[in-house]
């Protein structure tokens, strides 16, 4: 005989992590959909993923296609709309436009739009283009569409276009990396590596968090390769001195996958290594007090594949449980898809965030690269399974 018993199991996020859908190749990932949304940016891939559906769907059998538009960069975002909104009118029955920098307006008028919408099959499928979204826009959609998941079944595929080269170039960092560490501790201007000033620093509507006055800070910061926005942020979320930030920062980094752009993240721990010793104001030097990038206070994450930010923020989260905890993410697009998804089911965190005065269109990026997809057939199921991670379950257990 029997007997029938059960334990009761703490969910770890590897249960979780084999029903995630894997990042892989564009041509491998299906482009059929009822909504398609992308922003219009300047960089030259913008257009490129809705041409390549323009090339592969029967004329205008998507029923809504969606752009985010800035209010920074206009004229420069410009020169890639009429190929964008081209290509969308082939295979869009109709189009329409988000405000990109107003996440509660946004999140508004996206919901608004996927209402009226009957799907094609089964669920409504969504195709989102984050070639040239911000972070801050990737997070705002993603937090629309997963409450839309609530209520009605959704399919989701996020598109994602590299550029050929990012910048600067490995052979521009291995000819002046000091130089260029150096300025983007600076305040930038008109010729400065991807953008200068800070227009403003804001919570994002849609991630206000939970915050108590009588509890320590602690910060996830995903930083960029410019400092300026990102120091204006840390100001901003604590009231903690700067001069000791390994107390209350942790920092993700972005490890690229490619080898030819390791680089990159040698180059932003230079870049956080020099804004730590100037917020702790220590001067590089002979004898002088060094802080340092290291195991206790950071820790690397895929530029490409979000599964590994989303593990590391949801731990993270979870092991500063009754503190007030910000996120700061100026981050890879991919790794703001698996900050939105962590965020999703740890609400209790404060998303921060800040525009730049202007973006150096001619100093961002060039070329258009390889184009990447990830498929989430079911966005609630998804989330719903996140969010049994640090639960307890009861597992049945036979004895002989």
């Amino acid at each position: 005989m029997k007997d029938k018993q059960a334990v009761l199991t703490r969910v770890e996020f590897l249960q979780i992590e084999e029903q995630l859908p894997a990042v892989m190749p564009l041509e491998n990932v299906s482009l059929e959909a009822d909504v398609f949304i992308c922003a219009l940016g300047f960089e030259e891939r913008c257009p490129a993923i809705a041409a390549k559906i323009a090339l592969q769907s029967q004329s205008q059998s998507f029923a809504l296609g969606l752009t985010a538009v800035y209010s920074s960069n206009q004229e420069d975002n410009e020169h890639n709309a009429s190929a964008l909104s081209s290509n969308i009118g082939k295979f869009c029955a109709r189009s329409g436009f988000l405000a990109a920098d107003q996440p509660d307006l946004l999140s508004h008028d996206l919901n608004e739009q996927l209402n009226g919408l009957k799907p094609s099959s089964g669920r409504l499928q969504v195709i989102f283009d984050i070639s040239t979204a911000s972070g801050n826009l990737i997070l705002s959609v993603l937090n629309a569409l997963i409450k839309y998941s609530k209520r009605r079944p959704l399919g989701l595929t996020i598109a994602y276009s590299e550029p050929e080269e990012y910048l600067p170039t490995s052979a521009q960092y291995a000819s002046d990396s000091e130089s260029l560490v150096l300025t983007a501790c600076r305040p930038g201007d008109e010729s400065s590596v991807h953008e200068y000033g800070v227009a403003e620093v804001e919570t994002n509507e849609l991630y206000p968090g939970k915050c108590n006055e009588n509890r320590e800070e602690f910060i996830l910061a995903v930083p960029a390769y410019r400092t300026e926005r990102l120091s204006r942020c840390l100001q901003r979320l604590t009231d903690q001195p700067l001069a000791d930030p390994d107390k209350f920062i942790f920092w993700i980094l972005g490890s690229p996958p490619e080898p030819r752009r390791s680089f990159r993240l040698e180059m932003q721990r230079k870049v956080i290594s020099s804004l730590l010793n100037e917020m702790s104001g220590h001067e590089q030097g002979v004898g002088a007090k060094v802080e340092v990038l290291d195991d206790a206070n950071s820790v690397e994450a895929s530029t490409l594949h979000y599964q590994q930010i989303l593990r590391i923020v949801i731990e993270k989260v979870d092991a500063q449980a009754g503190k007030n905890i910000s996120v700061v993410h100026m981050g890879s697009k991919m790794q703001a898809v698996g900050m939105a998804l962590a965020l999703a089911v740890r609400s209790e965190v404060t998303v921060c965030h800040a525009r730049p005065d202007r973006y150096n269109a001619s100093l961002y990026s060039l070329g258009i690269g390889a184009a990447w997809g990830v498929r989430f057939d079911d966005l609630g199921e998804i989330v719903d399974n996140l969010g049994r991670i640090g639960t307890l379950e009861l597992q049945a257990t036979i004895d002989r």
